[in-house]
């Protein structure tokens, strides 16, 4: 590995989009998951951002100190 690229803030916004783009089309293919009420599919779909928002927070702020 002679080469280490660094990954941006836009990198990492840009792969946590493309990252839940992917959730929400897999999760169309689950039956349990379309029959749910559309606020309760958006919730479901939104956690996981939420949850890397929460550790991409953590982590700039151990880099800014």
């Amino acid at each position: 590995m002679a080469d280490k690229k660094t990954a941006s803030l836009d990198d990492i916004c840009e792969s946590m989009k493309q990252q839940l783009l992917i959730l929400v089309e897999w999760a169309k293919y689950i039956p349990s998951f379309s029959e749910l009420p559309l606020d309760d599919q958006a919730r479901t779909a939104d956690a996981p951002v939420r949850y890397l928002e929460r550790v991409f927070c953590e982590l700039r702020e151990r880099t800014v100190m």
